[in-house]
């Protein structure tokens, strides 16, 4: 068991390090300046590699935009709990930009009633500037090769308040005073319906904005367009280890839309930017992301036959020169379209369908939009390295099973503890048996080891051979004590798979045990709220930030250090050695770090580990009571040898341990 303990500390803490160890490899340089384009200033950071250079003044010689006087924002949809969309948006008319996104469903905390803000305004701490999502980061007439940034442009409102429920902005671009191409920009919010309560609803709201763009050329010569769109801008971190917002692409190849990697803020900033992809003949961009844990932004282009066009440059990229830690919502992505050729008098139409909503696994699976495009990938990039896409889609298939018949994810835990320790007790059981026999066969033959071990205290090898040929007399086989372990490891991959089902499924955000104590099972139990957090070494280097007395993590520490009390184990002095004395005493140290470490974790995670060992407490009871009938009943029986404890192993566990003693057989004959 401690080995297994130690061995699963090392290999999650190797998952964490490697990326630190060996880093990801530098993203392949950005393309030149197109030939010929008139670079008057210095490059916009908000457009970096992208595609020509930007002036950070206004559009390059000769051009000019005309669009409203000055600001003005409007609104989009609702967020009220009424209301016939599932959000509300926020729209300002410079850059034609979405200034704020609050989904009406989901709460910013579990105290509050305010509508989670999936998408909030940036201002940069060292110009002041404010950074908007979607804005339009420029349009470039490759005609003229001439860039003309729109993002910090007055557009026009042209239509707002429609019976489609859309809000329509308009600019137009001219040369030497003539008007030379018109961009109509058009935000479109889909109903959602007012939120269905109870026991049985399972209503799947759609979270869809469409946003369109209509480019008329009013020029009399064939134009060639190319659009940087910006991304979404200001999501919030969920975690309070890590920063869990990330960028990520989905590219398809035939019917298959899978995803590379997530790239997360601190590989984008040191970077600059990461490409994600672009249109080939082999595959094309299906859509990109910006998430974090339980939230997500996906933008796809639209690519119909009426409105073909090609994706040139997909990445990830930061909108300021900010390096600071706590400045973690500047992250963001940028799309730019191949060259959009327009005749004269005509109209080229660039299209974009957003979902901006939950990582919900029922949405992303149900609906034919979402589980066309395999949204889902959204959800699996989150899961750990321990915990394969199976596990962790078996794990919240069985949480979502287990919550319908009790309607609580608390109780669905409770559940699936007892599920499983049921299924894993006739293992349990027999190891706990086997460890019984085992510590009376050593307690025997304790007197001969220590003798063996005086004898041969300067000659390891020949101590080594003598302990093992003494063990094999008796009949104690290296792998009797794996059978012990057995339980435990068939659990760590459920952990694992639970772990990463809390941290990935919507559902269980905010989803209480309770209502009063324990509140949300996707975060700490938080009995008490400091205000905020604090570093408390040693504390800090292994739960992170401590913002709140968490109970949970400390009757979890409390229930591992009992059922290492009932453990099956020899006294000191009758079969226990030295170093297995010391091994418990580390046994003990191993309760204090799981505590420590499960601190800041899913409540639901600690619930889960805490009840499965109040149960393994009872069910160690009940075995020992049953190996009492049995010595009582062996004492009753007539005298044979043995201790009276039989276990019947399966032929699978026999025929290891026959491998094992002839592989010894064999090392030991060659040393002789």
């Amino acid at each position: 068991m401690l080995a297994l303990v130690l061995s699963t500390g090392a290999f999650m803490l190797w998952i964490f390090a490697a990326s630190y160890i060996w880093p990801a490899r530098p993203a392949p340089p950005s393309p030149a300046t197109a030939p010929g384009a008139a670079a008057t200033g210095p490059a916009r950071p908000t457009a970096t590699g992208l595609a020509a250079a930007t002036t950070t003044t206004g559009p390059a010689d000769g051009f000019a935009v005309a669009g409203a006087d000055g600001p003005r924002t409007t609104v989009l949809g609702g967020a009220s709990p009424t209301s016939v969309f599932p959000m509300e948006i926020g729209l300002t008319n410079v850059g034609a930009a979405v200034r704020e996104v609050s989904l009406r469903d989901y709460k910013w905390h579990v105290d509050s009633d305010r509508p989670y803000p999936l998408l909030v305004p940036l201002a940069s701490p060292e110009s002041g500037e404010t950074y908007c999502s979607f804005a339009t980061e420029k349009v470039r007439v490759e005609t003229f090769q001439a860039d003309v940034p729109l993002d910090e442009v007055a557009w026009e409102i042209d239509a707002e308040g429609t019976d489609e429920d859309s809000v329509t902005f308009r600019v137009v671009i001219e040369r030497e005073g003539r008007p030379v191409l018109e961009v109509r920009k058009t935000y479109s919010l889909a109903r959602g319906g007012p939120k269905v309560e109870g026991r049985g609803a399972r209503a799947i709201v759609r979270h869809d904005m469409r946003l369109e763009y209509a480019f008329r050329n009013l020029a009399r010569r064939p134009l060639d367009v190319i659009l940087v769109q910006r991304g979404p801008v200001g999501i919030p971190k969920e975690d309070l280890r890590v920063d869990d917002r990330g960028v990520l692409a989905a590219v398809r190849e035939g019917d298959e839309t899978a995803v590379d990697k997530k790239h997360v803020r601190k590989e984008v900033v040191e970077k600059g930017e990461v490409p994600l992809g672009k249109d080939t003949p082999e595959s094309v961009v299906d859509w990109v992301a910006l998430a974090n844990k339980y939230f997500g932004c996906i933008v796809r282009p639209v690519r119909s036959e009426g409105s073909a066009w090609q994706v040139a440059k997909a990445a990830a990229t930061h909108l300021t020169e900010s390096r600071a830690k706590d400045f973690g919502e500047d992250l963001t992505f940028e799309i730019v379209t191949a060259p959009i050729p327009i005749e004269p008098g005509a109209a080229r139409v660039v299209c974009f369908e957003c979902y901006l909503g939950p990582k919900s696994k029922t949405a992303f699976q149900q609906v034919a939009a979402y589980a066309g495009h395999n949204y889902f990938e959204l959800i699996r990039a989150d899961f750990y390295c321990c915990a394969p896409a199976p596990v962790a889609r078996l794990m919240m298939w069985l949480l979502q099973t287990l919550y319908w018949p009790v309607h609580n994810y608390g109780l669905a835990i409770v559940a699936l503890v007892i599920i499983v320790r049921v299924i894993l007790h006739p293992v349990t059981k027999a190891g706990q048996v086997n460890m019984m026999k085992l510590q009376k066969q050593m307690a025997r033959l304790q007197p001969r080891i220590e003798e063996i071990r005086r004898k041969y205290a300067n000659d390891r090898e020949r101590l080594n051979r003598e302990t093992m040929a003494v063990y094999a007399e008796a009949g104690i086989s290296p792998l009797t004590q794996m059978w012990t372990c057995l339980p435990l490891a068939l659990q760590v991959p459920i952990w694992a798979g639970l772990w990463a089902a809390l941290s990935s499924t919507v559902e269980m955000r905010h989803a209480p045990l309770d209502g009063y104590w324990i509140k949300d099972l996707a975060g700490p139990d938080a009995v008490v709220r400091f205000g905020r957090a604090y570093d408390v070494p040693p504390l800090s280097w292994v739960a992170g930030p401590i913002g709140a007395l968490n109970l949970l993590p400390i009757l979890l520490a409390v229930t591992m250090y009992l059922q290492q009390k009932y453990m099956p184990r020899g006294a000191a002095g009758a079969g226990q050695t030295s170093e297995q004395m010391a091994q418990q005493k580390l046994m003990n140290f191993m309760t204090v770090f799981f505590g420590l470490m499960f601190y800041n974790a899913p409540s639901g995670l600690t619930l889960y580990i805490m009840s499965s060992n109040l149960f393994a407490i009872v069910e160690q009871w009940r075995i020992r009571q049953h190996v009492r009938e049995m010595e009582a009943k062996a004492r009753e029986a007539p005298p044979r040898s043995g201790t009276g404890l039989k276990v019947r192993k399966p032929r699978w566990y026999e025929w290891l341990e026959k491998q094992a003693e002839e592989a010894r057989k064999v090392k030991s004959s060659r040393k002789d």
